[in-house]
């Protein structure tokens, strides 16, 4: 957890000392990441920390991480983010297109020929339906998704998997990534509105799912991008 004293003598530093344009810049941002990881360090829940220059994602809770992710690519395109915490909106994946082991009766009941032993299997069925609905474990959960928020910001989590489906997959979103992305990054900035996309990929699928499946919505995320200046300001 952020040392209180030490961010007030880092504030008492900063006002005594005249600085530079970039140094001014750089101050700035590490007060407001001070500030954001300090409040978030004070309420019970957990949050995100998504270190882009680093490839680490951080699960945090008072402070201290409970799980980390190191990604094997990130990148992103469009506007940087300001250091905020930003409430995850929704996820691509609906959790309902995740109920692999269930399956509904789509035939229409004829009320006037149904009696009660049918009616009351089908309360059963309904039932375990919902057990395994919410059985689902981490193995169940997507390998790629879109992570949600405000002001046109996106996260896109994948993995790098092998075949000639993936690769195909790989090829159109390297369109999109390359060819689309500039021209809708251009189309926001003559709108007077911001577009950010990230793109984080694993090797290991299992670490994606993780993540998917330690995101549910609204919780509170950070993202600190490679424009922060020195990495040994933000130590978190």
């Amino acid at each position: 957890m952020i040392n209180s004293f030490s961010y007030i003598l880092f504030l008492t530093l900063l006002s005594s000392q005249p600085l530079s344009h970039e140094e001014a810049r750089i101050a700035l941002e590490r007060n407001a990441f001070l500030t954001t990881i300090s409040s978030l360090a004070q309420k019970p829940d957990q949050y995100f920390l998504f270190d882009i220059r680093e490839k680490k994602i951080l699960l945090m809770s008072r402070g201290i991480v409970l799980r980390e992710w190191s990604a094997d690519q990130v990148r992103f395109t469009g506007d940087p983010v300001p250091v905020q915490p930003l409430p995850l909106v929704r996820k691509s994946i609906q959790f309902s297109e995740l109920r692999h082991n269930i399956s509904f009766d789509d035939d229409s009941v004829d009320n006037t020929g149904a009696n009660k032993a049918d009616e009351d299997k089908t309360q059963d069925n309904k039932k375990e339906d919902k057990f395994e609905l919410d059985a689902l474990e981490i193995d169940d959960m997507p390998t790629g998704y879109i992570l949600f928020f405000n002001d046109g910001i996106s996260i896109q989590i994948r993995a790098q998997r092998k075949g000639l489906g993936s690769t195909l997959k790989n090829a159109v979103h390297s369109f999109i990534w390359y060819a689309c992305y500039p021209i809708r990054a251009i189309w926001s900035s003559l709108k007077n509105s911001t577009f950010t996309s990230i793109d984080i990929s694993f090797k290991d699928e299992k670490e994606a799912q993780a993540l998917f499946w330690a995101s549910p919505e609204e919780i509170s995320c950070v993202l600190l991008f490679p424009e922060s200046g020195d990495r040994e300001a933000f130590q978190y």
